[in-house]
């Protein structure tokens, strides 16, 4: 999972990892959580980590970018870019359907925001 530079990606990073870290159920993967920065001036952090990566490249199966989060209460609502990229896509959907949450694919797959994300 990854974080811009938002303080509410940020924070919502930490808050994962720490409800992961208390959490008595054993993970089937190993997660790896980055910070970057200077994604909004060409995707800096991005761009350094894909190039220096902390963990062995062919181990990385998956990445969950978390830039910038609102918590509109209730949700109603999420937005997947990539939705139909991998089976993460039918997961998210799964997991949003089961707590009441409609799963919407990008509105703008022309921007190609999957691919050129952070």
């Amino acid at each position: 999972m990854n974080s811009g530079p938002t303080g509410s990606g940020t924070a919502a990073l930490l808050d994962i990892a720490a409800s992961l870290k208390k959490s008595p159920e054993t993970l089937k993967r190993s997660l790896l959580f980055v910070f970057v920065t200077g994604e909004e001036k060409g995707l800096l952090g991005s761009k350094y980590f894909t190039q220096y990566p902390t963990v062995d490249a062919k181990s990385m199966v998956a990445d969950i970018n978390i830039d910038m989060f609102l918590p509109i209460i209730p949700l109603k609502t999420m937005v997947v870019f990539g939705l139909a990229e991998s089976d993460l896509g039918d997961l998210a959907r799964a997991v949003a359907q089961s707590r009441g949450v409609q799963v919407v694919p990008d509105p703008e797959p022309q921007r190609n925001l999957f691919i050129r994300s952070d």
